[in-house]
C-alpha cells in the first residue's frame, strides 16, 4: 500500500481525544495565527482560500467585484526572499561533513527517497526560518518482529539503516521537557494519504505519533480529505509497530530554531517583515482593482425611461435628462485614489526592506527607507544583519546537525551512543566573501607606502586562515609556519617587478 504524508490540512482544534491535546505554546500559536500568516507567506498565497482570510470583503463590495479583486490580486512580498538569501548564505558552500565510513552511503539517501542531506537541510533550514522551528525525526526499520532486540541483532537482520523525517511546526502538537529543557515525549500529528492500487478509492487518515526515549506508539483514525473526522466512530485506533522499541535514552526528534526563544519555542526572522508583507499585499489588492477600473472604465448608457442606476457588469444606465446631450458615455475616475494606493505600497514595501533584512541591491525601486538611511547606509545596515543572522543560525544548525548525525549512527552502526567523532562545519558565503576580500587587501599593499612586514605577514595568515579554514590542524599551523619564515621583503619586490 502506498502512502504519503500531507501535514496542515487542518489545523487540530478538537481535543475531544487525549491524544489531540496541544501544549499550551501551540495553542497560542493557533490563537495568534502567527505559524497561519506565516505559512500563507511562505506559500506565497497561491491558494484562493489563503488570500480571502487576509483579503477581507468590504462592507459594500459587490461580490462579483471582490471575487474579482481576489483574482488580480498577486502577493510579492519580500519576507521570502529574505529566507532564501539566508539559506543560500548558510548553505551555498557545501558544509564540511565528517562521519564514519559505514555512514557515507546514508549522506546521499537520507529518507529512503533518494533525498541528499545537503537539499534535506536546506529545506529544514528554509523551514525553520520562515516558521520558526522545524522537526528532524530519525527513524529506523520497524519490520523486527522481535520486541525489543538488541543492537547486534537488528544490524545482523539488516536493519542498519536510518531515515531522517521533517516534521513542519504545525506538526508537532504536544510535548514534555524535564528540568533542562529535554524532551521526555512528543506527539505528532499528520494526514496520511493513502491508495493501494489505481482502482482502489484514496484514503486519508489522521494519524499520531508518540515518541519518548525509549520507544514510540501509534494511532490512525480515517478522515476526510479536509483532515476532519469520518464514521460511525471519532476514536483512534492503535496501529501495531514491528519494532516499536529505539532504546536511545533521548526522544529522536530535533527541534531546529528560526530564533531560539526558549526549549521548543521558535521565532520565524519574518515575524516583522511579514506584517508589512501583509499590509502591502492589501493595498496592491485595492490598487490591482484601481488599475482595472482605468484600463477598464465603466460606461454609461443614458435612456429616455424613468429607471434609476442598473448595474450590468461595467456598464451603468441612467435616466436622460436635458443636459446630456450624448446616449452613452464613459465614467472619469478620479487618480487619487490609486495614488494613495501606490504610495502606501512603495511605504509597506521599504518597510518590509528595513525589517527583513533582504538586500536592498535585490530589490527593484528600492530607492529611500523608512528609517531616513542613505542607499549605502542601507546595505551596509543590511550586510551587518544579514552577518550575524547566518553566524547565529549557522552555529545552532551545526549543533542540530551533529546531534542528528549521532542518532542516525546508532541506527547505522549498531551502536548504543554516538561516536563523538561526526562533524558538520558550515562554510557560509560571508566566510568566503571575507577570504578574498584580505586577499584583494593584501595585493593592494606596497611595501614601499606601507614599511610594515608585520602587517603584510598578518594579512597573509588571516587570508590563508580563511581560505584554508576545512584543513586539519598539522596543515594549518605549517601553513602559518611557512608565512612566519617567508622573506616578506624579496616577495613584495617580486611582486612590484611582477606589476
Amino acid at each position: 500500500m502506498s502512502g504519503q504524508l500531507s501535514s496542515n490540512l487542518q489545523t487540530p482544534t478538537d481535543e475531544s481525544s487525549p491524544l489531540l491535546q496541544q501544549h499550551p505554546h501551540y495553542k497560542r500559536m493557533n490563537q495568534h495565527s502567527r505559524w497561519m500568516r506565516w505559512r500563507a507567506i511562505l506559500d506565497g498565497f497561491e491558494d484562493v482560500n489563503q488570500k480571502r482570510e487576509y483579503l477581507g470583503k468590504a462592507t459594500f463590495e459587490l461580490s462579483g467585484n471582490y471575487d474579482c479583486r481576489i483574482d488580480m490580486s498577486y502577493f510579492m512580498g519580500l519576507s521570502e526572499m529574505a529566507i532564501e538569501q539566508l539559506v543560500g548564505a548558510v548553505l551555498g558552500q557545501e558544509p564540511k561533513i565528517d562521519v564514519h565510513e559505514d555512514m557515507l552511503d546514508f549522506l546521499d539517501n537520507v529518507d529512503g527517497a533518494g533525498t541528499t542531506l545537503l537539499e534535506f537541510d536546506e529545506t529544514a533550514a528554509r523551514e525553520a526560518l520562515g516558521m520558526g522551528i522545524a522537526y528532524i525525526g530519525v527513524d529506523g526499520p520497524m519490520t523486527m518482529p522481535n520486541e525489543a532486540p538488541t543492537r547486534l541483532q537488528e544490524l545482523g537482520a539488516g536493519m542498519n539503516r536510518a531515515f531522517l523525517t521533517l516534521y513542519q511546526a504545525e506538526d508537532v502538537i504536544n510535548w514534555s521537557t524535564d528540568e533542562r529543557g529535554h524532551l521526555e515525549w512528543v506527539m505528532i500529528r499528520q494526514i496520511v494519504s493513502e491508495q493501494g492500487s489505481p482502482t482502489e478509492d484514496r484514503r486519508h487518515f489522521e494519524q499520531l505519533t508518540l515518541y519518548d526515549r525509549e520507544s514510540f506508539r501509534r494511532w490512525r483514525r480515517e478522515v476526510d480529505e479536509n483532515g476532519s473526522a469520518i464514521g460511525q466512530s471519532t476514536d483512534f485506533v492503535e496501529v501495531p509497530i514491528g519494532n516499536p522499541i529505539h532504546r536511545m535514552g533521548f526522544v529522536p526528534v530535533f527541534p531546529v530554531y528560526g530564533i531560539r526563544r526558549a526549549p521548543m519555542v521558535g521565532d520565524s526572522i519574518i515575524r516583522a517583515s511579514s506584517r508589512a508583507d501583509l499590509a502591502a499585499f492589501q493595498d496592491e489588492s485595492w490598487a490591482a482593482m484601481a488599475r482595472y477600473r482605468h484600463a477598464n472604465p465603466i460606461l454609461k448608457l443614458f435612456s429616455d425611461e424613468d429607471i434609476n442606476k442598473i448595474f450590468s457588469g461595467n456598464v451603468v444606465r441612467l435616466k436622460k435628462d436635458s443636459n446630456v446631450e450624448e446616449d452613452m458615455e464613459y465614467l472619469e475616475l478620479s487618480k487619487a485614489a490609486l495614488d494613495v494606493r501606490e504610495e502606501a505600497m512603495k511605504r509597506y514595501r521599504m518597510m518590509a526592506v528595513t525589517l527583513s533584512g533582504v538586500n536592498p541591491q535585490a530589490v527593484p525601486d528600492s530607492a529611500g527607507s523608512t528609517t531616513g538611511e542613505s542607499g549605502i547606509a542601507q546595505r551596509v545596515r543590511f550586510t551587518q544583519t544579514q552577518k550575524n543572522q547566518i553566524a547565529r543560525f549557522s552555529s545552532k544548525f551545526e549543533a542540530t546537525m551533529i546531534r542528528v548525525l549521532g542518532a542516525a549512527e546508532m541506527w547505522i552502526r549498531g551502536i548504543d551512543e554516538p561516536s563523538g567523532d561526526n562533524a558538520f562545519q558550515i562554510k557560509s558565503t560571508f566566510e568566503v566573501t571575507e577570504a578574498d576580500d584580505l586577499v584583494r587587501r593584501l595585493e593592494k599593499v606596497e611595501f614601499g607606502l606601507i614599511p610594515s612586514e608585520t602587517l603584510v605577514r598578518e594579512l597573509m595568515k588571516q587570508a590563508a586562515a580563511k581560505l584554508a579554514g576545512d584543513l586539519n590542524p598539522d596543515i594549518a599551523q605549517q601553513i602559518k609556519d611557512e608565512i612566519d619564515n617567508a622573506d616578506i621583503a624579496s616577495m613584495t619586490n617580486q611582486m612590484d617587478v611582477g606589476a
